[in-house]
């Protein structure tokens, strides 16, 4: 029977372990209503991070039922310590053919993670700029509450 309570705490504790997150943050959209050109910031320190160890790169997006498109095109811009700029976009899908919301969530607020960069390397030490911009045709889309940063080994 003791061995029975103690599982739990068991996996809790393996769970717990395993978390090999160097960021995540989230930064919120006003009222839900993300403006074009108006950018979404996060400053990674990376001076602590090793250079040579290659880390995977997430964006996740919050989003509610406001939300009409299937699809959000995200333009990212990375600014290394010695302002050199890098920029990509993605097509980020939030919703299936059908308009069933992908991801996870309960009741009209979801959350979708991409994988934006594979086996990145800080090479440089010091701080890490992203910026992360609508590129949605509409100047205002509405239904996005926030968007996050996660960056794991």
């Amino acid at each position: 029977m003791n061995q029975i309570k103690i599982l739990p705490f068991c996996v809790f504790l393996l769970l717990s372990c395993n978390n090999t997150d160097i960021y995540n943050d989230y930064v919120d959209v006003p009222r839900d209503v993300w403006t074009k050109n108006s950018a979404l910031t996060f400053e990674v320190d990376a001076s602590s991070v090793q250079s040579d160890l290659p880390h995977n790169v997430f964006v996740n997006v919050r989003n509610t039922a406001d939300y009409r498109f299937q699809n959000l095109w995200l333009f990212i811009s990375i600014t290394a310590p010695d302002k050199s700029v890098t920029n990509d976009t993605i097509d980020f899908y939030l919703a299936d053919n059908r308009g069933k919301w992908l991801g996870s969530g309960v009741g009209a607020l979801r959350q979708m993670q991409v994988l934006f960069l594979q086996n990145f390397k800080f090479s440089q030490k010091g701080t890490y700029r992203f910026d992360i911009e609508h590129g949605m045709r509409e100047n205002e889309i509405t239904g996005i509450s926030s968007v996050g940063l996660q960056i794991s080994d």
